[in-house]
C-alpha cells in the first residue's frame, strides 16, 4: 500500500468501551461464579458457591492504554484499588486516572509472548483471578491450566486464546474457567463507531488531510517528495 501511495488507517479506541465492559462482566462472573450457578439452577439443583466482593479488592492491570484506562475508571467506581504496569505510561499519568504504578519482571514489549507464564502465575496471590481480554499469546495456557487445576488461582476468564477456537480439553474443561469466543468488540455501538471512524478517515484522506490512526505515515513523505 505504501509503495502505491495508499494511506492505511485504523480506528483507534473504537472498541475500548466494549472490551472494558466485557472485562468487568468477566470480573463479576468470576467473583460470583455466575456461569456455574446458571448451570446449577437450570439443572434443577440448588447448590451455592461462596463468592467474593469486589469492593476493597485490588486489581492489577497489565497495560494502561485506551482499554486499560476504561477498565481502571470502572474499577475505581466499584471501590477497588487499581494498580497498573505499562512501560509507556508515566507514574504521573497513572496517578491521574487513579492507578498506583507497579512493576513486573519483564517489560511489555513485542517480545511478550507468554509474559504470563508459570513463574508469573506462581507470584500471583493465592486465590487470585486472572482475566485476559487482550491477546491469547500473552498467557501460557498450559501453565494457567495447571494453576487452576491445583487451585492456586481461584479462577480465570479468557476472551482470547492462542488457538481459536481452543481445544475442547484443557482450560475449557475446568469449572473455574470462563471462556468467551473473542467477543470483546462485539457490540452494536462499537460496530457503528468503527464504521463511522473508517468513513471519516477515508473522507479526510480524499480531502488531502491526515486522519488519526495512520499506519503508514511515510506515504505523506513520499507524496511531498
Amino acid at each position: 500500500a505504501t509503495r502505491r501511495g495508499v494511506v492505511v488507517t485504523i480506528t483507534p479506541g473504537a472498541n475500548a468501551i466494549s472490551v472494558a465492559e466485557l472485562t468487568i462482566a468477566l470480573l463479576f462472573s468470576l467473583a460470583r461464579s455466575i456461569p456455574y450457578h446458571d448451570r446449577v439452577a437450570k439443572d434443577g439443583k440448588w447448590s451455592r458457591v461462596s463468592g467474593i466482593e469486589l469492593t476493597g479488592a485490588t486489581i492489577g492491570l497489565l497495560g494502561l492504554g485506551r482499554i486499560g484506562r476504561e477498565v481502571a475508571q470502572r474499577c475505581k467506581a466499584l471501590g477497588m484499588r487499581v494498580i497498573s504496569y505499562d512501560p509507556l505510561v508515566s507514574a504521573e499519568q497513572m496517578e491521574a486516572v487513579g492507578c498506583a504504578p507497579c512493576s513486573v519482571e519483564e517489560p511489555l514489549t513485542a517480545e511478550t509472548r507468554m509474559i504470563i507464564d508459570a513463574a508469573a502465575l506462581t507470584k500471583m496471590k493465592k486465590g487470585a483471578y486472572l482475566i485476559n481480554t487482550a491477546r491469547g499469546g500473552l498467557v501460557d495456557e498450559e501453565a494457567l491450566y495447571e494453576a487452576l487445576k491445583a487451585k492456586r488461582l481461584a479462577g480465570a476468564a479468557c476472551d482470547v486464546f492462542a488457538q481459536e477456537p481452543p481445544d475442547s480439553g484443557g482450560l475449557v474443561s475446568l469449572d473455574n474457567f470462563i471462556a468467551a469466543p473473542h467477543i470483546g468488540s462485539a457490540t452494536e455501538q462499537t460496530t457503528r463507531r468503527m464504521g463511522l471512524m473508517a468513513a471519516q478517515n477515508a473522507l479526510a484522506v480524499l480531502r488531502g488531510e491526515r486522519p488519526e490512526g495512520v499506519m503508514n505515515p511515510e506515504v505523506y513523505e513520499l507524496q511531498r517528495g
